[in-house]
């Protein structure tokens, strides 16, 4: 309690015996005995008194944490079951079905000469601007999808 070790204790002996003469240490060391016995009786009494004092919140606040621990672990339970349930499912279907098999592909008999793009094969005419529009924007080259967003938001 106090971290006092046997060389500290022949110290205060030594002292308390030079202090005090062989006539009163024995009476002393009687009187701190008999308050020694006192202070540790009283603090034996006091963390019987604080033990039962807390002892019952602490049991009621340890019952409603076990009993909040089971509102929630029973649910856990039934999910784990289900999802456990499920992957077994999964896992039986995945084993049943054997993977499809590849179509063979065809073999394209080589050519003689690489073939060339040669473009579109029709011609198209740009369309004209409409009639409605300004003469400023009949110069301008907008694209047609453009052209019909300024057409639909002029009053």
């Amino acid at each position: 309690m106090f971290n006092i070790t046997g060389g500290k204790v022949v110290i205060i002996l030594v002292l308390a015996l030079v202090v005090l003469g062989p006539e009163k240490l024995p009476e002393a060391m009687r009187k701190f005995g008999e308050f020694y016995a006192q202070f540790k009786k009283m603090s034996t009494g006091f963390q019987a008194e604080m033990r039962d004092t807390l002892g019952e919140p602490l049991r009621e606040l340890r019952g409603t944490a076990d009993l909040a621990k089971g509102i929630f672990d029973q649910p856990l339970d039934e999910l784990k079951k289900t999802t456990d349930a499920f992957r077994g499912a999964i896992n039986s279907t995945l084993s049943d079905t054997s993977p499809p098999e590849a179509a063979p592909i065809p073999e394209i008999a080589p050519t003689s000469a690489p073939q060339q793009f040669t473009g579109p094969s029709t011609y198209e005419e740009p369309v004209p601007p409409p009639a409605s529009l300004p003469a400023a924007a009949a110069h301008i080259d907008i694209p047609d999808k453009y052209l019909l967003e300024i057409i639909d938001e002029q009053p």
